[in-house]
């Protein structure tokens, strides 16, 4: 969904045209080559941004909440008393694209998405 990435990339303040590496992505042609790609083909065509989120992918994203009230309310979440509204969110189709965007603290370094969310099924 290109128009639902460049809308994603601009609510959290990325360049789409910033350049990164997709090494973990993406299989060398050669040994030692390095692969590179743009912000926005790594979150169309690399990262399941719409996919169904886990708790352990919150549980990920808490060092990144700047603010203290948004930190305690992504780690809760993850805990047991709170399943029920996980799953309600999980039943209301939230994305990850949804929760990167719900709590606007989020500072997460371009590189860190790689290791924060999955990549698309192919």
């Amino acid at each position: 969904d290109p128009k639902g990435v460049a809308e994603f990339l601009k609510l959290m303040g990325l360049d789409p045209l910033e350049v990164v590496s997709a090494m973990e992505l993406a299989p060398q042609e050669q040994e030692g080559m390095v692969v590179l790609t743009t912000v926005e083909k790594l979150f169309t065509q690399y990262l399941d941004l719409f996919g169904k989120p886990t708790r352990e992918f919150l549980k990920k994203l808490v060092p990144y909440a700047m603010d203290i009230m948004e930190k305690v309310a992504i780690a809760e979440l993850t805990l047991d008393r709170k399943t029920e509204e996980f799953q309600d969110k999980q039943a209301r189709a939230c994305t990850y694209a949804d929760y990167l965007t719900e709590f606007k603290s989020l500072k997460i370094p371009t590189d860190k998405y790689v290791e924060l969310m999955p990549t698309i099924k192919q």
